[in-house]
């Protein structure tokens, strides 16, 4: 328990003195008190990251192949309404089948690979609820070998995005991760398989 004294208490005009603290209790009250406010900021700053509007994508080149894929809250698409029949805010799984045709027409588009200055279209495209979450999972998956060459992301997507200002692209080649940021003002990020990790 943490119980607090104040060295003088004002009364009716006269001044009588509290309970007196030794200086090591009272640096010892201070700490806690430090402690506390601390923790508190910190599981904060925690609920305020989590709700943000942050979107994340994640890129992963093969043998024949670059996997593209796109996290986002569906709430943060322009074009959820059309598909949110029940307006309840959320991508129920009967909804499943119409937002998985409107994310290919709208949202593969906006996601430019190109590998070695030549733009490649997807070839595969699909959508899936993430389990455990309320964000959906944009898959596509464009065919070409880009795991030893250099590969450009252009993101197109604030155009259909609601509130979303960050993108997080995380790079995975054989291994090895790179991580970059995009937003409205910077929509295209380059990774070199032969750069080290950051």
């Amino acid at each position: 328990m943490i119980r607090f004294w104040r060295t003088e208490r004002p009364l009716r005009g006269k001044h009588i003195p509290g309970p007196k603290m030794k200086d090591g209790k009272r640096v010892h009250l201070i700490a806690r008190l430090a402690a506390f406010f601390a923790a508190f900021g910190c599981l904060a700053a925690a609920a305020n990251a989590h709700m943000l509007p942050i979107c994340y994508l994640t890129v992963v080149p093969d043998t024949t192949h670059v996997h593209v894929e796109f996290v986002v809250n569906p709430y943060e698409l322009q074009f959820f309404s059309e598909v949110d029949k029940n307006h309840n805010n959320v991508l129920d799984p009967g909804e499943l089948g119409p937002f998985e045709r409107l994310a290919k027409a709208y949202l593969v588009n906006l996601i430019e690979v190109q590998v070695g200055g030549k733009l490649i279209p997807a070839d595969v495209a699909g959508a899936n609820l993430a389990v455990g979450t309320h964000h959906v999972v944009i898959r596509a998956h464009y065919p070409v070998d880009a795991r030893h060459v250099p590969m450009s992301i252009h993101c197109n997507l604030w155009g259909v995005l609601r509130n979303s200002d960050v993108i997080i692209v995380k790079y995975i080649n054989e291994g090895r991760t790179q991580s970059r940021l995009v937003d409205s003002s910077k929509k295209l990020v380059t990774f070199d398989p032969t750069e080290k990790p950051r």
